[in-house]
């Protein structure tokens, strides 16, 4: 979970210009095309808690807080 994290943030951003890019091009489309944007970030927000639960998984099993550092 923690190693993913940055990658699950790295395609948020990519999904998220092309999302805005299409919208551009195909305003006809922003009805889909702005859900998309919200469901996007919304999943990133996840991963998110998700590594949140698992530092703190780690610090309750093993005492060692490993907010903010980067996992191997």
């Amino acid at each position: 979970v923690l190693v993913n994290d940055d990658i699950v943030d790295d395609l948020t951003d990519k999904y998220v210009k092309e999302l805005l890019d299409r919208a551009t091009k195909e305003p006809q489309h922003l009805n889909v095309i702005f859900p998309m944007t919200s469901i996007v970030r919304y999943l990133e927000r996840v991963s998110d808690h998700s590594t949140n639960i698992a530092e703190l998984a780690i610090f309750t099993a093993k005492g060692r807080d490993v907010r903010h550092t980067k996992p191997h």
